[in-house]
């Protein structure tokens, strides 16, 4: 301030001045500096922000030297060619860490498989089921969430500018089934809840319809059938409302065929098949020996309790 005086004084002649006017030259200065600032805030906003660094691209050969032990670089992993800093988890990670066979590489493979020899740790998901690699990239949000990107690696599902390559853009065709398939089974599931269950070595198993039975909440228990899936041979026991219902031409011609048999015929693949009734009213209940393919036969019970009791089929 006082070289600012000075230097005023000497452009006014050496001049004195009093307060009030070297207040007012000092508050020009103020205003002068503040007007400065706000162009040049003025200016970098109108470019646009200051761009970050943009993100690392390793080969494999760079990721192997993240791998937490001695003389390495830092703790890094990879999962469907992108990389992630897992430095906070060290524990399990690092040497000694149950995951530690994960550091320094893509091993995308084995968080599906959980095959953690050699040939298991690889970046090569062709094998996988659409389904699968749903779950796969339920690891990849899982890692996004909790560490830290650090960039991608060059190779199977990323080229040297970073952008995907055709093995990444058919993985990411096969979530896309994947979440169409999950998203219909999801459909059919609330449609049809699955059965409760219950199995013990010394009193056999049972299942049985409830109002929350399957996690579906409804108001509705209905009773139990099987359901056989289209292209599955497996069978599941499902919840079916109305029995009788003629919304479902599968569902009433196997009902229709269960009250004339002693047991129900294996339905065909896709549809719903009545489980056999048991005749009469006595409380009786067929216990289940073995594990294997079963029947199921259901019966009304006191308060209108539906009951499945399991028997074999021959």
């Amino acid at each position: 301030m006082r070289r600012c005086v000075l230097l005023l004084r000497k452009l006014r002649g050496c001049q004195p001045m009093d307060v009030s006017s070297m207040l007012g030259y000092a508050f020009a200065a103020l205003v002068s500096v503040s007007l400065a600032v706000l162009i040049e805030w003025s200016v970098r906003s109108e470019e646009g922000r200051v761009p970050e660094a943009p993100a690392r691209q390793l080969s494999l050969h760079e990721l192997s030297l993240y791998h937490g032990g001695a003389g390495s670089r830092g703790l890094y992993l990879a999962i469907l060619g992108q990389v992630f800093d897992v430095h906070k988890g060290y524990k399990h990670y690092g040497p000694g860490g149950a995951y530690h066979f994960m550091a320094g590489k893509d091993a995308s493979l084995a968080f599906i498989t959980g095959d953690f020899s050699e040939n298991g740790l690889t970046e090569d998901v062709s094998s996988l089921s659409p389904l699968q690699v749903v779950a796969l990239y339920d690891w990849l949000a899982f890692y996004h969430k909790e560490y830290k990107t650090v960039g991608t690696v060059t190779g199977r599902f990323y080229d040297e500018s970073g952008k995907p390559t055709k093995a990444l853009l058919q993985v990411r065709a096969s979530l896309a089934e994947g979440q169409r398939i999950k998203a219909q089974s999801e459909a059919e599931k609330a449609h049809y809840p699955a059965c409760n269950s219950e199995w013990s070595a010394a009193r056999g198993g049972r299942v049985w319809c409830s109002t929350k039975s399957g996690g579906v909440i409804r108001e509705w228990a209905g009773v139990p059938r099987k359901r056989f899936s289209p292209g599955s041979s497996g069978v599941r026991c499902v919840c079916v409302e109305d029995p009788f219902s003629a919304e479902d031409p599968s569902l009433q011609d196997s009902v229709q065929e269960s009250l004339h048999a002693a047991r129900g015929p294996r339905a065909p693949t896709g549809g719903v098949t009545a489980m056999p009734h048991l005749g009469g009213g006595k409380e009786t209940e067929i216990r289940l020996q073995k594990r294997s393919f079963l029947d199921f036969n259901s019966r009304k019970c006191p308060r209108g309790k539906i009951i499945c009791c399991f028997t074999h089929l021959h």
